[in-house]
């Protein structure tokens, strides 16, 4: 990814995302992260996820397990209005010069859902598809507490705010929620899935994807829904995110029989011979520069535990790095 290159933004510092890097950067002083996987899949797919970063990542972590990318623009506070539409295409901008596809997966937690379908409206061609986990889908109902939906009021000030919503009227006429965009979604032609919970009390199903839901098919639109008995608005995605990842994989054309493909553990293994804060990628590029640069070759083994252990001069697939290796 060559963002490194980029001169509109700033790395502030580099983490550990459950094995991967990420990149903590800013764009126009915004809050930004990118994750890469270990190996990029032919494609070069991203998830552009809003809101609650770090929420359940079971999701995210089975994607860069298979080469997605996963990023994050900070638009929390804007309840998905025109700004936080122009932060994300200056994002979307920067992502795709780097490198990556014009097509992407966009994620969105609770409140996450403004700011997917109103970026998506204005998008359409660019959005793979979207996955939506308790989304709030009319601000009505929540923050704004209007029907059934749980009222916050700091965060309904806000909303209120960032839409220059300045009295009862402008509210009553205001039209800028995903719920009352139903045809130009549908139209969009990208497909939607949505994980909710039944007895979701903070941002009611019958008030935000019931509705959607029901609006959407009537458009001919592509959606699918979970719906999760006995669960209120936590907690967010399912234990096994296999429905969620199928679902991206498909999106994104990236749905293939796993069982040719491999997918590496992150786990430690010291009894084996790993070297230190080093994994399976590690494992696999010695092994590939093994087969590269050894010339005529009769027998490789290759092996795990005994096999390492029997030495040979790499770093590390040989337990005992410089140990003459076992002669037949």
């Amino acid at each position: 990814l060559n963002i490194y290159r980029s001169e509109n933004f700033n790395i502030q510092k580099y983490e550990n995302f459950y094995g991967y890097n990420l990149i903590n950067f800013k764009l126009d002083s915004v809050a930004c992260k990118v994750v890469m996987p270990k190996k990029v899949v032919i494609g070069d797919p991203w998830v552009l996820r809003a809101r609650f970063w770090g929420h359940e990542p079971q999701t995210d972590i089975a994607l860069l397990e298979r080469g997605f990318h996963i990023a994050y623009c900070d638009v929390g506070n804007l309840f998905g209005n025109d700004e936080a539409v122009k932060r994300w295409n200056k994002f979307y901008k920067l992502m795709t010069n780097a490198g990556l596809s014009k097509k992407i997966v966009l994620e969105g937690m609770s409140r996450g859902g403004l700011i997917v379908y109103n970026w998506a409206v204005k998008n359409p061609e660019k959005v793979a598809g979207i996955y939506a986990d308790a989304p709030v889908l009319d601000g009505k109902s929540w923050p704004g507490g209007k029907g059934k939906g749980k009222y916050s009021k700091g965060d309904w000030d806000n909303f209120k705010k960032v839409y220059k919503l300045k009295n009862p009227r402008k509210e009553a006429k205001f039209k800028s929620n995903p719920i009352h965009k139903l045809k130009k979604i549908a139209n969009g032609g990208y497909p939607m899935l949505h994980v909710v919970g039944e007895t979701d009390k903070v941002v009611p199903i019958a008030e935000n994807t019931v509705p959607f839901e029901k609006g959407i098919k009537s458009h001919g639109g592509n959606i699918e829904v979970i719906y999760k008995p006995d669960n209120g608005h936590h907690p967010h995605s399912l234990q096994n995110p296999t429905p969620i990842v199928d679902f991206i994989l498909r999106a994104t054309d990236q749905k293939v029989n796993f069982a040719l493909v491999s997918s590496p553990s992150a786990e430690f293994r010291s009894a084996a011979g790993w070297v230190k804060g080093n994994g399976w990628w590690t494992q696999a590029n010695d092994i590939d520069s093994l087969c590269q640069n050894l010339g005529k070759v009769d027998l490789l083994l290759i092996g795990n535990s005994i096999t390492q252990g029997w030495g040979g001069n790499r770093p590390n697939v040989t337990h005992y790095p410089g140990k003459k290796a076992v002669e037949t």
